[in-house]
């Protein structure tokens, strides 16, 4: 199970500016053979969990944990890759429907 709690994000974005906090208490549970889907706006924050999941960045608050263990840096355990959507999405579908394509080409019930 991946365990998420208070997870907080901040930058500096330039010398001497206050941080700007880009990811604010977010608890999440993932269990195991879940899917789970990150959708949101372009600068949400998606890529910055993404990589803080990866063990790639650390939180400025927060924990994480996979299996219990905490999640300090890039490990074997994982896989994680990034994907274009402009060239993996259909624009006629809704994001459900993208989403649902992939699985149903799979095999994956409904």
């Amino acid at each position: 199970m991946l365990a998420i709690r208070r997870l907080d994000k901040s930058f500096v974005l330039r010398r001497g500016a206050i941080p700007a906090r880009v990811l604010a208490g977010i608890d999440l549970d993932i269990g195991k053979g879940e899917l789970f889907c990150l959708l949101g706006a372009s600068g949400c924050g998606k890529t910055t969990l993404l990589n803080i999941l990866a063990g790639f960045e650390t939180p400025t608050h927060g924990d994480l944990r996979l299996d219990g263990a905490p999640i300090t840096r890039a490990g074997r355990d994982r896989v994680v890759f990034f994907q274009n959507a402009d060239a993996a999405l259909f624009p006629w579908l809704t994001a459900e429907e993208n989403v649902a394509f992939g699985l149903r080409i799979a095999g994956v019930p409904p």
